[in-house]
């Protein structure tokens, strides 16, 4: 919230004379106010004029509606010395210095007052320097407040040439008046902003606006796999979280809402989830004229915050081709075409996705602090502060580069832009293309398919034969020596014909290993790489017929050694369509990764300031990939699972290693990357500057969040910035503190802006006063990566100075501890019988140095069974498997499982096991009929059921008898669904009750005993002719039921029209197999040939017709 402080004292004291606002923008303060905060300054070593000249030159709101920050730089003769800012936050008219770049004794230390050269001529010099047709420029304006003079572009710049005078630090003491040349290219590639000595022309510094994200040796990351410890997670459970997400948005309205067919922001890309059509997604606090309005409306990919183009010829133009909604209301219902086809003939979805994407980081991300105050990017303001003019120009596949993604940040009230690229390194394809059906070996492989042209041959069908090891006779390629690579004329071509070849890389062409194994018979060849890694085959020959993959020299050479012993089965299995092109604008994480890249760079240092997130261990690599992780959290996910970088952009899994160094994961083991291994590679070898630099930041933040969501919980609503539960937290932690990190940070300003932001947002609103509640929870996840409260980051343009430390301040009074939580979704549930264990994944959070081994017990365990855990004890953060083993196999119900660590129930997560009966089979005798309210008779598929007309009739299945739902469909259609029918007064040819009938049973569970679902038939007959029967059935009597042998059936009048018969459950005839004797009034069945199981007794005469339902021992 603005707060407004009133502009005093501006001709009464006389340091104001000095000071000024750098923009109009800027919200007015009494200038006393933030004087006296650098006069306390002095007492560090700095001078009355160090102090004295300075210029407000940037400003932004705080989440703390009491406070505002600004960000003064320090002044010479009028002119900035550039990144020497001081960042004082206000709080109730109270400011602080809380930290700052002022150099001491700075007029000491000034080289020249006033400049030897011209602009012009600067300019000339900057152009050279990079290479640039130096031409004349001829100036165009002069902007007499900011003294900025601009002189207009040349042919390879894009926008007009701007140039200011500065002073650059070039060393502690030595400070140089420089002109500032600011080049942007054309085609968006650079915007450099170049240093010029002003006393002689020669180069001195420079900087870019353009964050270009170089993603690594992407063709590394093609098919990689990445091993971790405890990493075999269960598969998680797709969630909805639409409805829950946008719910608070349902009750407000906002202008012009529209619907997306995308991949929602929680989904990182095409391979970790699906694409719907997410309506109503933009959020009325954050866009208050919606997506699509800014001030004046827009039907395609335009709007206040976003202008999503295609910029195939990567010239960045504003005439570049927007998406037009695809039907009335703003609805963008586009399909994406995959990375079999061109990404052009899908550039409708490709840039849905991209204005998607990018506004939803816009919305919630304002929620947190990125508003119009703080520099974020909008056409139109609203009057809420800040500079207008400034959205996100997002170019869809980008045709400057390939393999990438940028993002330029100019100073506030200047377009950003986002250039997201094509890749051309292969897609993931999550159907490994070779498995080993036998030996000890057996599993899935991830064999690659050869990109030979013209030569592929794809596999359409499974291809199944032993492997076969080619021997050759060493007389093709150059100086074969190997006779198992497949480069001379074959030796074993009988034993190759119908056989999988097997041949390693050698000294010739891949096609022509193809073509020699094809000649010899064989179905298909697997070419085994002879260096680590992967072989990516080229060539082309266009007499191939047969498939060829190749595999990595590991799984390889252990493959050739299972061949010497035995014979190994294997299948070629399909591969994925031929890869044309992957567009980069489907990763929702390198799209928000781009976008953070504006946050960070506009909120360090302040909103005029771009160039704060420079130095050599400064973090903005970091803050983009937790910028991008965190609105993708899931509910079931944990903080120790694998959570990689950009793996959709190179070709790997969802659970690949990605980009970075590491994966994101708390463990230690999944993810080494410390402050101390970072100081430890003193030439950048593994932490790049500045991406691997930013991973190890990134990875603390990580760790941070989820130590935050064990403590306060997880909630799936990311707009609820006022939440308390961690993730929430995490995030208004991160924002908040980039505005209180000092320009051109280093690791430990990062820790300790992000314990002042707990201070200003849930402490008493004092930065520094050490009055957060999250200070030990924050101290924790910062020390277990070595940035504890002994370590020192030295040089900020040093990674490898400096001191790292796992400790923490002793005076905090962090008490070591620990907790857990559950590490999947909680449940188990299998049916009875079918295994006899079960297993859970928790989490063991380490908290403030725990390092006490720590044991588990678990309670509510089925009888008979037992639980082991592995490991059995834990101690650091981590993932740890509790086990239940001995599972009886007649057990069945819910057994709540409660684990407790350390014999600490309050510390207790409990799990739910849950073993479902076998469904019974309802097909042998339970369902029943009954007449006039008599006793139930059962009969079974294909049974008739005889009945006279007039009575009540009475059909049911038990509910006793099953757990599910049921159906009876009646000869003329009708249906019904409870567990009984019932008709009274039937009569003879009403086809609601006479005819053919079917039951239909689901059951609650899938446990199937021996079908699931179950169908059965029957038949009503009304016959008139037992209208008149006097016998009553009830005078029957079977005995013995159960029986070993025989039965014998009494209570007849007479058996002398009698017609007896005998039938199994499944309605099977069985006269054959017994012997039937009939007397006067008795029946006597002989049953011992049968075998033991459910049989019915069919008895029908003149006067009665029956079955009933016997036992067979």
């Amino acid at each position: 919230m603005k707060r407004n402080y009133f502009l005093i004292f501006m001709l009464c004291v006389g340091f104001i004379s000095q000071a000024q606002y750098y923009d109009k923008s800027i919200e007015p303060i009494d200038l006393s106010i933030l004087q006296q905060a650098l006069d306390n300054e002095k007492r560090t070593g700095y001078t009355t004029t160090d102090i004295d000249s300075w210029l407000i030159q940037s400003d932004a709101s705080s989440r703390n509606q009491n406070s505002w920050y600004y960000y003064v730089v320090q002044t010479h003769n009028d002119i900035v010395v550039r990144n020497t800012v001081a960042n004082i936050y206000v709080n109730n008219n109270v400011a602080t210095v809380v930290n700052s770049r002022f150099v001491k004794n700075l007029e000491s230390k000034i080289n020249i007052q006033s400049p030897s050269i011209s602009a012009s001529e600067a300019v000339k010099k900057a152009l050279a320097y990079h290479d640039l047709k130096v031409q004349n420029v001829k100036q165009i304006d002069f902007d007499k407040e900011k003294k900025i003079y601009v002189f207009e572009k040349t042919e390879d710049l894009y926008s007009d040439i701007k140039v200011n005078l500065v002073y650059e630090v070039v060393s502690e003491n030595e400070i140089v008046l420089t002109w500032n040349v600011n080049l942007d290219y054309k085609k968006g590639s650079h915007w450099w902003n170049t240093r010029i000595d002003a006393s002689n022309g020669s180069f001195v510094s420079v900087n870019d606006w353009v964050t270009s994200c170089s993603w690594g040796d992407v063709k590394n990351h093609v098919a990689h796999k990445h091993t971790a410890k405890s990493n075999n997670l269960k598969e998680k459970k797709q969630i909805d979280f639409i409805n829950s997400v946008y719910s608070k948005n349902n009750s407000e309205s906002a202008l012009m809402a529209g619907a997306y067919r995308v991949l929602p922001y929680y989904v990182e890309s095409p391979n970790h989830g699906v694409f719907e059509l997410v309506s109503n997604p933009d959020d009325p606090t954050a866009s208050a004229l919606g997506w699509h309005n800014n001030g004046n409306a827009f039907t395609s990919t335009r709007g206040n915050n976003v202008i999503s183009r295609y910029d195939s010829n990567g010239n960045n133009s504003n005439a570049n081709p927007v998406t037009n909604q695809s039907g009335p209301g703003l609805v963008f219902d586009y399909p994406y075409g995959g990375t079999s086809v061109a990404a052009d003939t899908y550039i409708n979805s490709s840039r849905t996705q991209l204005f998607y994407m990018s506004n939803v980081t816009h919305d919630i991300y304002y929620r947190y602090g990125f508003d119009e105050a703080s520099g974020n990017f909008q056409e139109n303001n609203l009057g809420n502060g800040g500079t207008a003019g400034d959205p996100v120009d997002a170019d869809a596949q980008d045709g400057s580069g390939v393999n990438n993604a940028n993002f330029s940040t100019p100073t506030d009230g200047n377009n950003g832009r986002m250039q997201m690229f094509l890749w051309n390194q292969g897609a993931y394809n999550p159907n490994e293309l070779l498995t080993i059906n036998n030996t000890p070996l057996a599993g899935d492989y991830a064999a690659l398919d050869n990109n030979f042209n013209p030569g592929n041959v794809p596999v359409t069908a499974p291809i199944t034969a032993d492997l076969v090891l080619v021997e050759d006779n060493n007389t093709g390629g150059t100086n074969s020596t190997d006779i198992n690579d497949g480069c001379g004329a074959i030796t074993n071509a009988a034993a190759l014909n119908g056989k999988i070849a097997v041949a390693r890389r050698g000294a010739c062409n891949f096609t022509l290993k193809a073509t020699e194994a094809q000649n010899a018979g064989a179905v298909a060849i697997l070419i085994i790489n002879n260096v680590a890694g992967n072989i990516i085959m080229g060539g082309g020959d266009g007499t191939i017929t047969i498939p060829a993959y190749s595999l990595n020299q590991a799984d390889g050479d252990a493959l050739i050694a299972q061949m010497s012993s035995s014979t190994v089965n294997a299948t070629f299995n399909p591969s994925p369509p031929p890869f044309v092109e992957l567009d980069g604008d489907y990763d929702n994480g390198v799209v928000g990764h781009e976008y953070g890249h504006g946050i960070n760079i506009r909120l360090v240092g302040g909103r005029f300031n771009s160039g704060c997130v420079n130095a050599v261990e400064s973090m903005g690599e970091g803050w983009a990939d937790f910028i991008g992780k965190i609105i993708q959290l899931r509910n079931l996910d944990n903080g120790i699972q694998l959570n990689g970088t950009g793996t959709f952009v190179v070709g790997q899994a969802p659970d690949g290693q990605g980009i970075r160094p590491a994966p994101y994961s708390g463990d230690i083991a999944n993810n080494p990357m410390t402050y101390e291994l970072l100081r430890q590679d003193t030439t950048n070898a593994t932490f790049t500057i500045p991406h691997g630099v930013g991973s190890v930041w990134a990875g603390i933040l990580m760790d941070l969040a989820w130590d935050l969501i064990v403590v306060h919980g997880f909630t799936d609503d990311i707009y609820d910035s006022n939440g308390t539960f961690g993730n929430t937290i995490a995030l208004s932690l991160v924002v908040e503190a980039m505005k209180l990190t000092a320009c051109d940070p280093g690791f430990v300003d990062g820790r300790d802006a992000i314990l002042r932001a707990d201070d200003v947002l849930y402490g008493n609103g004092v930065a520094g006063s050490q009055t957060g509640p999250n200070q030990c929870i924050i101290w924790s996840a910062f020390a277990r990566r070595g940035v504890g409260f002994s370590a020192n980051q030295g040089s900020n343009n040093s990674t490898s100075d400096g001191a790292h430390a796992y400790d923490l301040p002793p005076a905090l009074g962090c008490t070591p501890d620990f907790l857990i939580d559950n590490g999947d979704d909680e449940i188990e549930e299998f049916c009875q019988g079918t295994q006899s264990s079960a297993s859970f994944d928790f989490v063991f959070y380490e908290q403030n140095a725990y390092d006490t081994p720590t044991g588990f017990v678990a309670n509510g365990l089925p009888a008979g069974a037992s639980a082991t855990f592995s490991p059995a004890t834990m101690q650091d953060t981590g993932l740890f498997t509790m086990t239940v083993t001995g599972i009886p196999a007649g057990t069945s119900g819910s057994f709540p499982i409660t684990v407790v660590p350390g014999g600490d129930a309050s510390k207790a997560r409990s799990v739910d096991l849950i073993i479902n009966p076998t469904n019974p089979n309802v097909l042998d005798g339970d369902t029943e009929f009954s007449t006039d309210n008599s006793t139930y008779t059962s009969f079974s598929n294909n049974q008739t059921i005889n009945i006279a007309p007039g009575v009540d009739l009475d059909l049911r299945l038990p509910a006793s008898a099953f757990n599910g739902t049921l159906l009876w469909t009646s000869p003329n259609g009708t249906t019904y669904t409870t567990n009984t029918v019932s008709f009274t007064n039937v009569v003879d040819g009403n086809n609601s009750v006479e005819g053919n009938w079917t039951l239909d049973v689901s059951f609650t569970n899938d446990c199937a005993a021996p079908l699931a679902p179950q169908n059965m038939n029957f038949t009503v007959n009304i016959d008139p002719l037992l209208s008149t029967n006097e016998f009553n059935l009830e005078e029957l009597v079977l005995f013995p039921n159960p029986t070993k042998n025989s039965i014998t059936i009494k209570g007849m009048k007479s058996t002398n029209d009698l017609k007896v018969g005998i039938i199994d459950i499944t309605g099977r005839v069985l006269l054959n197999q017994v012997d039937i004797t009939t007397s006067n009034k008795e029946v006597k069945i002989d049953m011992s040939k049968l075998s033991s199981g459910t049989y019915f007794i069919t008895l029908d005469s003149n006067d009665f017709s029956t079955v009933k339902k016997v036992i067979k021992k």
